[in-house]
């Protein structure tokens, strides 16, 4: 069988801190203190020194002061990605889709990112980014157009390039 980790709370610590310290003035040893507690002596020891002049009150405060800290430096690194991310980006003129496109994928291999983040940053939609890039040569736009034209005689040029720039993209 193995031994359950107990977690006790600030509160328990201290208790447990206070009567050691009363066997302690009452000449136990600090062995005897630990069996007693139910806690080794290296963690009788870590204990002290973290919770040994504070009362309950202060324990919980510090916790809960440990807690935002915790928070505040996730936010803070965050922030500081963001901040790295947008840097990389005004380096470049993104202009065209491809470019956004194959900027977000460039910032999310390198600072290992969701892609929710960096389109935002990027001020490029999702759905954008994930609709696959149509390289077009201008071979296969003057064959298009001619299909188009042939298909669809009464049909003008502007109507037929207008009709390719939205299917195309």
């Amino acid at each position: 069988m193995t031994n359950k980790i107990k977690r006790h709370t600030p509160e328990q610590i201290i208790r447990k801190l206070q009567v050691a310290e009363q066997m302690l003035a009452e000449g136990h040893d600090v062995a005897a203190v630990a069996r007693e507690l139910a806690v080794n002596e290296a963690t009788y020891f870590r204990e002290k020194n973290q919770y040994g002049g504070l009362k309950a009150d202060d324990a919980k405060r510090l916790k809960d002061l440990e807690k935002q800290n915790d928070r505040l430096k996730k936010l803070l690194a965050e922030a500081e990605l963001e901040k790295a991310a947008l840097k990389e980006l005004a380096e470049g003129r993104l202009l065209s889709p491809t470019r956004r496109c194959e900027a977000v994928r460039q910032l999310i291999t390198k600072f290992q990112t969701s892609e929710r983040i960096v389109t935002r940053l990027a001020e490029f939609s999702r759905p954008a980014y994930r609709r696959p890039l149509q390289a077009q040569t201008a071979a296969d736009l003057r064959h298009w157009l001619c299909d188009c034209a042939k298909q669809h005689s009464r049909r003008g040029f502007r109507r037929a390039y207008n009709r390719a720039k939205r299917l195309r993209g």
